[in-house]
């Protein structure tokens, strides 16, 4: 890996990706460990590339939120029955955003995806069924809020929904008022005529 991330790097590379969870992020409620954030934003930074920092909320697989807030007997489900965009939810991902916001502007991230493929979860629930219209209002106010909270933070930081590739070549309806609240997304699906 190190070996391909150099070649990569005297090719040209100017951009890495942070991965990180929610969970991982906010190990206990509202007790924060930014450690393993730092040292990935620093050692991209160390090497001259701009950090794309996907925190992973959601992803193919179900969600990655704190366990608090995770269904202790189903890890595909939130707890208490809530919602992705349940108004307990949005605030502590605001927190969460006031606390990683800043680690990430100061170590020249340019952006923030806040979920990972959540069009994988539309195969199980179909695209036009009740509830996978339903789900995916709450993936869409999600990522809205996630939005304007970073704007109020850091306006020049675009925050943005990683989508599957897949997802794109189906030509999913759903995917309209996603792409209008994301800051980086919209020419990408204009240019391949979605």
């Amino acid at each position: 890996v190190n070996a391909r991330r150099q070649d990569a790097l005297a090719a040209g590379m100017r951009v890495g990706r942070v991965h990180v969870s929610w969970a991982e992020l906010e190990p206990q409620p509202q007790q924060y460990d930014l450690s393993e954030l730092r040292e990935r934003l620093d050692l991209l930074q160390r090497d001259g590339l701009a950090a794309f920092v996907l925190v992973e909320t959601i992803d193919s697989e179900g969600y990655s939120l704190p366990a608090d807030l995770m269904d202790p007997d189903d890890g595909s489900k939130l707890a208490d029955g809530r919602a992705f965009a349940d108004p307990l939810i949005l605030a502590r991902l605001h927190k969460l955003l006031d606390r990683i916001v800043p680690e990430m502007v100061s170590r020249k991230a340019w952006l923030l995806s806040v979920g990972n493929e959540p069009d994988n979860m539309l195969d199980d629930l179909g695209d036009d069924s009740p509830a996978g219209i339903a789900y995916w209002n709450n993936v869409v106010g999600f990522t809205r809020s996630a939005r304007d909270h970073v704007r109020r933070l850091e306006p020049r930081l675009p925050v943005t929904m990683t989508l599957t590739q897949r997802g794109l070549e189906v030509g999913r309806t759903l995917y309209g008022p996603l792409i209008e609240v994301v800051d980086v997304g919209k020419q990408m699906l204009v240019t391949r005529g979605s």
